[in-house]
């Protein structure tokens, strides 16, 4: 079974997702960025998955306005990774901040709302 997961630039919820796939023991798991100008290796990274992880439905709406997804299971989570929109003061954060942000709200949120799906079958 092969894996997609998609965030806006590749580099934070989708990969932390992909590991934490992987530790679980999925082999098959790969991460992209929405905002990727490859447009070519994306497609094609669509066309070898059998399940595409969205962290929200801006990214799912967002492949879907450019790429051709056919025939997937989709699966669609709703984790806002901005310390502006989630915190109450709505701050931004810098540097080892915004990673503590990260580890503390946005990848206990990626795991649990994933952990209803799971086990892919």
């Amino acid at each position: 079974m092969n894996i997609l997961i998609f965030c806006h630039f590749g580099k934070n919820r989708s990969r932390y997702l992909a590991d934490y796939l992987v530790e679980k023991g999925y082999q098959d798991v790969k991460h992209a960025g929405v905002m990727d100008p490859d447009h070519e290796k994306i497609q094609k990274e669509i066309d070898w998955a059998d399940i595409i992880i969205y962290v929200s439905h801006h990214i799912h709406d967002d492949v879907l306005a450019e790429y051709r997804v056919e025939n997937k299971r989709e699966i669609i989570l709703e984790v806002e990774d901005r310390p502006e929109i989630v915190l109450p003061d709505h701050r931004h954060l810098q540097d080892i901040e915004w990673s503590e942000f990260q580890k503390e709200y946005v990848y206990p949120a990626l795991k649990e709302q994933l952990e209803k799906y799971l086990p892919f079958e």
